[in-house]
C-alpha cells in the first residue's frame, strides 16, 4: 500500500481559505469521492471512520480495510477516501457542519442536490468528534519536531558469488528505501538477515515499550 502526506487544517485558516487552496487533483477527487459518499447506507459509516482515525494517526491509507468492508472499485474507494479524509478533519477541529455544506457547494466541491445526502455522515462525524480531535492530537504530538517516516519499501536481493561458471555462494540481503515528510528526506541502504533480526528484535522491544508508555499516558490522562 502506498503512503500518503495528512494536512491537518489549523484553526488559524478560515474553512473557505481551506477549501479554497485545494490543489485541483485532490479536490476532482474529493468530488467523486462525495458521489460515492452519498450513495452509502449509513451501515458503513462506521467503517469510514474508523478508517480516517486511523489514517490520521499512522499516516497510511487503511484502503485494504475499506475494501473488505464496503465491496467498492479501487478506483471508487480512493475517492471516498479522499473526501473523508477532507471532511472529517475540518469537522472535528475547524468547521461547523452546516458552514462546512454551504462552503463546500459554494466552491463546487459538493454538488448541492448531494448535500443532504451526506447530512447522516456528517451528523455520525459530530458524534464522534472527540475521538477524531485526540487522533489528530495524537498524530501532532507523533510529527513534532523531527521530519517523520511517509513511506519504506523492502526488496530481497540475491547475491551470487561465481568460480568461473560455477555458483559457490548465494546470500540474500534487502534493500530498504526509507522516505520522510523532510525536503531530500529519503536513504536507501542494505542490510544482512542477521542484521534484520536484530533491527526485528529492537522494534519489537520499542513497540513494547511504547505499549508500557501508551498504557500509562492513558491512565494520566483520566485523572
Amino acid at each position: 500500500m502506498g503512503s500518503f502526506n495528512i494536512s491537518i487544517p489549523r484553526s488559524g485558516r478560515s474553512l473557505a481559505e481551506t477549501l479554497g487552496r485545494l490543489p485541483p487533483a485532490f479536490k476532482d477527487q474529493a468530488q467523486n469521492g462525495f458521489v460515492v459518499l452519498a450513495g452509502l447506507h449509513p451501515q458503513h459509516f462506521a467503517a469510514i471512520l474508523t478508517s480516517v482515525i486511523g489514517a490520521l494517526e499512522s499516516k497510511r491509507a487503511p484502503l485494504e480495510y475499506l475494501e473488505r468492508n464496503l465491496s467498492l472499485p479501487p478506483s471508487e474507494l480512493g475517492a471516498l477516501f479522499a473526501a473523508a479524509m477532507l471532511m472529517v478533519p475540518i469537522l472535528a477541529e475547524v468547521g461547523k457542519a452546516d458552514e462546512f455544506v454551504e462552503l463546500a457547494v459554494k466552491t463546487e466541491l459538493l454538488p448541492r442536490d448531494l448535500a443532504g445526502k451526506i447530512q447522516p455522515f456528517i451528523d455520525a462525524v459530530v458524534l464522534q468528534r472527540s475521538q477524531i480531535q485526540r487522533a489528530i492530537r495524537r498524530a501532532e504530538l507523533q510529527t513534532q519536531a523531527l521530519p517523520s517516516l511517509t513511506r519504506m519499501e523492502l526488496a530481497i536481493d540475491l547475491r551470487v558469488a561465481f568460480d568461473d561458471d560455477h555458483v559457490t555462494d548465494a546470500v540474500p540481503v534487502v534493500v530498504i528505501y526509507v522516505a520522510t515528510d523532510a525536503d531530500g528526506g529519503e536513504i536507501w541502504f542494505q542490510a544482512s538477515k542477521q542484521q534484520m533480526q536484530d533491527l526485528k528484535n529492537d522494534v519489537d522491544e520499542a513497540i513494547r515499550k511504547m505499549d508500557i508508555a501508551e498504557a500509562w499516558g492513558g491512565r494520566e490522562t483520566e485523572k
